[in-house]
């Protein structure tokens, strides 16, 4: 046996090991997550903004209830399932998305843009420009 250094030692031990595959990437957020993340930021603040102007009340009203039912169907309040994350408070059957969507409903089926915001503006515009009222249905 000849005097070896330690990373000598080290360096032939090394070369008798089995090669393995390197390890996997970490894991990162993929690309389609992002793009979901983002169009769904983009709706919500379209739908909100939208509504509050009164800008196409009636469906904005319903993108919005349809949003709500979505998120009550992640995390149903059912007392049988598990309680996920933290909660507002201990709700049976009903919380505030379904209460939410309930009102978006009944705002959607009511003539509220004709009363006030851009829809009253636009009607009233359509109205000056061409003589017609808008045809109720």
């Amino acid at each position: 046996l000849t005097n070896k250094t330690d990373a000598d030692a080290l360096t032939e031990a090394i070369k008798g090991l089995p090669e393995f595959a390197p390890l996997p990437p970490t894991p990162t957020l993929e690309a389609w997550q992002a793009r979901a993340d983002w169009l769904t930021a983009c709706g919500l603040t379209t739908i909100g903004a939208c509504l509050v102007l009164g800008l196409l009340t009636r469906l904005n009203c319903w993108l919005a209830a349809l949003f709500l039912f979505m998120t009550y169907l992640t995390v149903p309040p059912f007392p049988w399932l598990p309680v996920v994350g933290p909660q507002e408070g201990n709700y049976v059957f009903v919380n505030k998305n379904i209460v939410e969507m309930f009102a978006c409903c009944v705002l959607g089926t009511l003539p509220t843009g004709q009363w006030f915001g851009a829809d009253r503006l636009l009607s009233s515009l359509w109205y000056f420009l061409t003589g017609q009222s808008r045809q109720r249905e």
